[in-house]
C-alpha cells in the first residue's frame, strides 16, 4: 500500500508485527495468513489507486502510534 519497504509506515507497521503480533499464538497465526494473502492484495492494490487509499487510510493510525510521524 506504501510503495517503498523502507516507507516510514512500513517500519511502524513491522515494529507493530514484531512487537504486538509475534509474542503471542493468535498473532504468529495472523502474520501467517497475512503472509499467506499479502501477495493477492499487493497485485490488486497496484492496479487499484482507491484501493490502495483506503488500505493507507485504515493502516495510518497504526503505524502512527507506531512510530511513523507523517
Amino acid at each position: 500500500a506504501y510503495g517503498d519497504p523502507m516507507a516510514e509506515e512500513v517500519i511502524a507497521l513491522r515494529r507493530f508485527r514484531n512487537e504486538c503480533l509475534l509474542p503471542h499464538a493468535w498473532g504468529r497465526m495472523v502474520v501467517k495468513m497475512y503472509y499467506a494473502t499479502s501477495p493477492w492484495f499487493a497485485k490488486h492494490l497496484k492496479q487499484s489507486p482507491s484501493a490502495c487509499h483506503l488500505v493507507r487510510k485504515i493502516l495510518n493510525p497504526l503505524a502512527r502510534n507506531f512510530g511513523a510521524q507523517r
